[in-house]
């Protein structure tokens, strides 16, 4: 990736409150309101969330050929777990990808890292 694409990939992620230029991961700023509703911003592409349940959910993005189911649980107050796999289908042909990812709770201010706007 170009050092620009990387640039603007990276600005349009901070938007989403997403920080990955940190070597160590990423950091994801979280708003009370998107904690309260148990989710994150609007997905992008058409794509479509349905949560089951307050932290379990199925995201269906037809138009690029996506579906991907994910939980998120939590050990302890400041730990949490998110599991998913997900099925693309690229001309008639399905990938399947799974991923874990653990994250920990870092402080109650993003800095200069702002959550999404949640939309209602």
């Amino acid at each position: 990736m170009s050092p620009e694409t990387r640039k603007r990939a990276e600005a349009a992620m901070k938007q989403q409150g997403v920080d990955a230029s940190d070597s160590d991961g990423r950091r994801v700023c979280y708003g009370r309101e998107m904690i309260e509703q148990g989710r994150g911003a609007e997905q992008p592409n058409g794509c479509k969330a349905d949560y089951s349940s307050l932290w379990k959910w199925h995201s269906s993005c037809p138009q690029i050929g996506y579906e991907r189911d994910g939980e998120a649980i939590f050990p302890s107050s400041e730990n949490c777990v998110v599991k998913s796999s997900g099925v693309t289908t690229d001309e008639g042909k399905a990938s399947t990808t799974r991923s874990t990812i653990t994250a920990k709770w870092l402080a109650a201010d993003c800095g200069d890292l702002k959550p999404p706007e949640v939309k209602r």
